[in-house]
């Protein structure tokens, strides 16, 4: 019967002993606010309650002595806990404001305005042309000016600059000659500009059709 009882104590104390161990390894793998906090709390027990089950008698001053304590460990292990959490959060936000920075200086890509299609000076390539020799274009917004020259001898004959509409990815340009009216429609094409050129005379002349294409030079 003795031999049972103390099998069964050292088996007690044996089982005690490897709780303790758990105890302290996970309170040595918890974080160190956590176990400010705890500490805290467990002074401030005693601080409070006094005696632990006659075993611990820490007297009036020991009591206040523990209650301070609990409360300043408390107070920064909470401190401390809130510190990690925010520099935790912290390189987060300044990568993701960083990736917002950079987004917005990223340059949008603009299309391509129709002024660069149009504006400059374009010559027929077809250099024994009888119609238009060469085209000066100017463009803002939807208004054209275009500047047009055609064959005559002993020089080109300078038709004048005429204003003119942009729409639907060409301009569209009408002279009035008097006796005949000229609508000319340019068009990019392939980096050409093609032109149609109507004419409607007001005599008994039948209406013409001419169609050519330049290229842009000085």
């Amino acid at each position: 019967m003795d031999k049972t009882k103390c099998l069964l104590f050292r088996l007690d104390d044996s089982e005690k002993r490897r709780e303790m161990g758990d105890f302290l390894a996970h309170l040595v793998d918890a974080p160190l606010p956590n176990v400010l906090v705890l500490a805290g709390l467990i002074f401030l027990g005693i601080g409070v309650v006094g005696k632990v089950s006659g075993k611990i008698d820490p007297g009036t001053t020991g009591r206040i002595t523990s209650a301070m304590l609990g409360a300043v460990l408390v107070v920064f292990g909470v401190y401390t806990h809130s510190s990690a959490d925010e520099a935790r959060g912290q390189p987060k936000q300044t990568t993701d404001s960083q990736s917002t920075r950079g987004q917005q200086r990223l340059p949008h890509p603009r299309p391509p305005e129709p002024s660069s299609l149009f504006s400059g000076v374009w010559r027929n390539d077809n250099p024994g042309t009888r119609g238009i020799t060469k085209l000066e274009i100017q463009q803002t917004g939807e208004t054209v000016l275009v500047r047009a020259w055609a064959t005559c001898l002993p020089q080109p004959c300078d038709w004048g600059t005429q204003k003119g509409v942009f729409g639907l990815n060409s301009a569209s340009i009408t002279w009035d000659q008097g006796v005949v009216l000229r609508k000319m429609i340019l068009t990019p094409d392939a980096g050409r500009l093609r032109m149609v050129l109507d004419s409607v005379y007001r005599d008994s002349r039948s209406p013409r059709r001419a169609e050519e294409y330049f290229v842009k030079g000085q």
